[in-house]
């Protein structure tokens, strides 16, 4: 049976397939090997995700996940596979090779994540050859819920947002400006945070204002991640994520409004990545 992880901070889905092609999903807690030490991805994958498999017998395993970025740490998330399923051959690999495998499948195109964060590449139908350094939630991320966020709270604490938004705003726990300020400099989730604020930003889509925000988010990532790839009008933007995907008629519109050719816009990539593998 082939197991196929798409895995975050936060959480990891996987995507168990057999012989037929029949497949289940189970979930566990993300196995970021940025934030979670070996010991810790070992057991958790020991006790957490093993007994939601009940026996079935691996021998594929592709891992797709975030903090996967160095050589050291997919060996590090490779060797905890490995203590759980010894006779498996194991591939582990980044979310954005992922997302790439799972929006272009097999040809070519630009592949974007927008979901807490953001992040990009080119991918030739096969590898990435190239990608946009997104820059993390203090620098960069444009177009990611931390980024719609941010823009959200400074609007409102400089008192530049509409008189009713504002009072929307204002009537949600926990908006004075000492605990937002508190929740962004001195709490350790700070992105996790600006990004919670996408919800309100969504059921209050229809507002002219928070439709602006949002496409002018977009448009960021067009004009400082899209555009820094050579031929980038000549083939197809594919998008995954939450944020992507709530969004993905304004995505449609400032995509389409740069001239470009929009392709697949996904809300995660774990069922396209189980056809990927289940056609290898």
């Amino acid at each position: 049976m082939i197991l196929v992880a798409d895995s975050g901070s936060t959480k990891t889905d996987w995507r168990l397939i057999g012989k037929d092609g029949m497949a289940i999903t189970v979930r566990t807690i993300g196995l970021n090997p940025f934030h979670k030490k070996f010991e810790e991805i070992k057991n958790l994958i020991r006790e957490d995700l093993l007994p939601q498999l009940k026996g079935s017998k691996v021998n594929q395993i592709h891992f797709y996940g975030a903090g996967c970025a160095s050589e050291n740490s997919c060996l590090e998330v490779s060797e905890a596979l490995r203590a759980s399923f010894p006779n498996a051959a194991i591939e582990v690999s980044s979310d954005l090779l992922g997302a790439a495998r799972a929006l272009c499948s097999r040809q070519e195109g630009i592949a974007c994540i927008l979901g807490t964060g953001s992040n990009s590449c080119y991918f030739d139908g096969e590898k990435i050859v190239h990608s946009i350094p997104p820059l993390g939630y203090i620098l960069g991320d444009e177009g990611s819920g931390t980024y719609l966020g941010k823009k959200l709270l400074t609007s409102y604490l400089r008192n530049e947002m509409p008189e009713e938004l504002a009072g929307k705003l204002c009537s949600e726990p926990g908006m004075s400006k000492m605990i937002i300020l508190e929740k962004i400099y001195k709490e350790n989730t700070p992105a996790r945070y600006l990004a919670g604020f996408a919800l309100f930003i969504h059921e209050n889509r229809n507002d002219p204002y928070m439709h602006r925000l949002v496409y002018n988010s977009f448009s960021a990532f067009v004009e400082k991640i899209i555009k820094k790839y050579e031929r980038f009008n000549q083939m197809k933007i594919h998008f995954v994520g939450g944020i992507a995907y709530s969004f993905s008629d304004i995505l449609r519109e400032v995509v389409a409004e740069s001239g470009l050719y929009i392709g697949n816009i996904l809300k995660n990539p774990i069922e396209s990545l189980t056809g990927f593998h289940l056609h290898s």
